[in-house]
């Protein structure tokens, strides 16, 4: 008896095996209509917050509605220990997935490196100008005209 229910058991088990194996290759027909892709519509709201650079985790972008329907970004990108380079503009949305700036501030702060210093901040320039492109929900790319700071980089959502 003990044997005729291992058997029973085994070839329910391997008829289980048999289905589950033929489910999964089974060949599905084509939809009769063609499924059409689907395009995201992005939206310069979709880049308020604060975005770090992919590849080293230094730099990092903060967008924030500013008035007017301008947006205020602040960028800071840690260089040394003791230094650290801050970009402050406001940018317009000129299309639905970019961002243009021409008011564009760039010092580089150095801090003290022993107790009682004084921090340094020195003009890079004024009048800077360049543009954001969010590329996805997850990813932005920025355009520095005057510096190519942040060339071939590409900042992921920190949100």
């Amino acid at each position: 008896m003990k044997n005729t229910w291992k058997t029973v058991l085994c070839l329910m088990m391997a008829l289980l095996l048999v289905f589950g194996m033929s489910a999964c290759t089974k060949n599905e027909e084509p939809a009769e209509e063609p499924v059409e892709e689907q395009t995201e519509a992005f939206s310069a709201d979709e880049m308020v917050g604060t975005w770090a650079d992919k590849t080293a985790g230094r730099a990092t972008i903060e967008i924030s509605p500013a008035e007017d329907g301008r947006y205020a970004i602040h960028i800071n990108w840690g260089n040394t220990a003791f230094e650290t380079y801050v970009w402050d503009m406001t940018a317009v949305a000129t299309e639905e997935n970019v961002l243009y700036y021409e008011d564009c501030t760039h010092v580089i702060v150095t801090l003290p490196e022993a107790e009682g210093g004084e921090e340094k901040i020195e003009e890079v320039y004024t009048g800077g100008h360049g543009q954001f492109v969010l590329l996805s929900t997850n990813e932005i790319q920025w355009t520095d005209d005057i510096e190519n700071a942040a060339e071939d980089l590409l900042f992921i959502s920190a949100k």
